[in-house]
């Protein structure tokens, strides 16, 4: 991932601080609950797709994320990227694809993690950002150690657009690219 995209997250996240709806104006720090050993079913890790839109390549890209969600124009992604910006700060995001215009993003330090939803609509809303009001997220900080973020994750977003529970949950195992 190149510094343009990391700069143009980081924008976004920040962007984020303003009010998305009529409750909260600032995405909640979520603290983290590290752990030695994270425990559960990765095997997606394991499984492999062709880039979208390409077919009998030779270029297998690994599932990074196993996730459901509810927010506006989601429906599903395989991948997270996770990338060093500076010795104390990991930023990660989803990718986006045809059918899916939401990325998750997180900004993980040593003691908190900050998520947000970024949606970039294909209909008239334009790009907006859904900040985070509760959650958890577990780390295998062993693994970090080693460069990779393995966690588990539940969290739940402001919106005002309705009454139904914006959330996004699920587990990562990502290598973290470095600065």
């Amino acid at each position: 991932m190149n510094r343009i995209k990391v700069f143009a997250i980081l924008t976004i996240l920040l962007m984020s601080c303003t009010t998305t709806g009529k409750k909260k104006s600032n995405s909640e720090e979520i603290p983290i609950k590290w752990v030695n050993n994270l425990t559960g079913d990765f095997s997606f890790k394991d499984k492999w797709s062709y880039p979208e839109g390409v077919e009998d390549d030779t270029t297998h890209i690994f599932h990074s994320i196993e996730s459901e969600a509810w927010c506006y124009e989601w429906g599903g992604t395989d991948y997270i990227t996770a990338q060093r910006i500076n010795s104390d700060t990991v930023v990660c995001f989803t990718e986006d694809n045809a059918a899916t215009h939401s990325s998750l993003n997180l900004i993980i330090t040593k003691k908190a993690v900050k998520p947000t939803i970024v949606l970039n609509s294909i209909m008239d809303f334009g790009t907006k950002a859904y900040n985070c009001k509760s959650g958890q997220m577990v780390i295998d900080e062993t693994l970090w150690n080693q460069g990779i973020l393995k966690a588990t994750f539940d969290f739940d977003f402001y919106h005002s657009e309705d009454s139904t529970r914006m959330y996004w949950k699920g587990k990562i195992y990502a290598e973290i690219e470095s600065e």
